[in-house]
């Protein structure tokens, strides 16, 4: 597996075959940190980027790993090109990373690109969140 990747300008199509995404799932994602990004720059700040740390598995996580997770026979990350990715943001001054992965999420629902694993279930806590899976972002129409 590679090791965690900013998103960025890098070019989509070595990131998809790269880690075995959809170049579609790539696209997307690029356009997600170019909105954010614009939006904190519009604030002054940095902002710290979206870096990929998974993408297709060529074995299911095993559920003792990740509880909350979604049963392996269902993952997008097993399909080739996956159609999933798990992603992680850099240090946000001043933001809980629940409200960025909310912020997020919610961009990426409206746009109408897919799931995002805050909505995932069970495993939501009291702000209905699902920490295990708040990071993960799929093409969901698969």
């Amino acid at each position: 597996m590679p090791l965690p990747e900013r998103l960025g300008a890098a070019d989509a199509c070595l990131l998809a075959g790269r880690w075995l995404v959809d170049p579609t799932l790539v696209d997307r994602l690029q356009r997600l940190d170019r909105w954010i990004e614009e939006r904190f720059a519009r604030s002054g700040l940095r902002w710290p980027g979206i870096f990929i740390i998974s993408g297709q598995r060529r074995k299911p996580i095993s559920p003792e790993a990740r509880p909350f997770a979604a049963p392996a026979r269902s993952s997008l990350h097993l399909r080739c090109p996956s159609v999933a990715a798990d992603l992680r943001v850099g240090a946000v001054r001043g933001l809980s990373s629940d409200a960025l992965w909310e912020v997020l999420g919610g961009k990426w629902k409206l746009m109408g690109w897919g799931r995002w694993g805050g909505d995932f279930s069970p495993g939501k806590d009291i702000a209905g969140i699902n920490r295990a899976e708040q990071n993960h972002f799929d093409l969901g129409h698969y």
